[in-house]
């Protein structure tokens, strides 16, 4: 006689529950779902992990101020700063600390 499933010689409704790749499973795809479904968490993690990273980078160069933040100064206030640390440091003196802050000013 022949069967259905000639691998177990299991009559056709048998061989659906306890076929040689369900491992017994009720569910056939059960090891598929489980491997696409741990697959996909590997993938998602590492995806996540890159845009953080990615973010954590950019955040230095693109920092949001908060709203009660001063403005940035400008290269102008740097430069005026450093002239009057100068100045105090006795590097230059008066007049070069003036012409300095003419130039910068107009």
């Amino acid at each position: 006689m022949m069967h259905a499933f000639p691998y177990r010689g299991a009559p056709l409704g048998r061989g659906l529950i306890d076929g040689p790749m369900h491992d017994g499973l009720f569910f056939p795809f059960a090891g598929w779902l489980v491997g696409f479904l741990v697959t996909a968490a590997i993938v998602a993690l590492v995806v996540w992990l890159i845009v953080r990273a990615s973010r954590h980078g950019a955040g230095s160069a693109h920092a949001v101020m908060p709203a009660g933040a001063p403005p940035a100064p400008s290269p102008a206030d740097d430069a005026l700063r450093i002239a009057r640390e100068r100045l105090a440091r006795g590097e230059i003196d008066v007049e070069q600390y003036r012409s300095i802050v003419q130039a910068l000013t107009t």
